[in-house]
């Protein structure tokens, strides 16, 4: 795949442990389209970057007074 190193992806359950959610849950997420994934023909892939991103827009952040 052109521009992305295929040995720094994660598959489903490293993603969902890297996440701290179940596979399942990832899988759902997947089917939904709620998180960025790279589809290698058959196989689900997740950056770490994209992972990253979710995080970081699912984030509440704190209200300073």
């Amino acid at each position: 795949m052109q521009g992305i190193d295929e040995s720094k992806l994660m598959n489903t359950l490293k993603a969902a442990e890297y996440l701290s959610i179940s596979a399942n849950t990832l899988y759902l997420m997947v089917a939904r389209k709620k998180i960025e994934y790279i589809k290698l023909n058959k196989l689900v892939r997740f950056s770490k970057q994209a992972l990253d991103r979710h995080i970081a827009k699912h984030t509440v952040r704190e209200i300073e007074n």
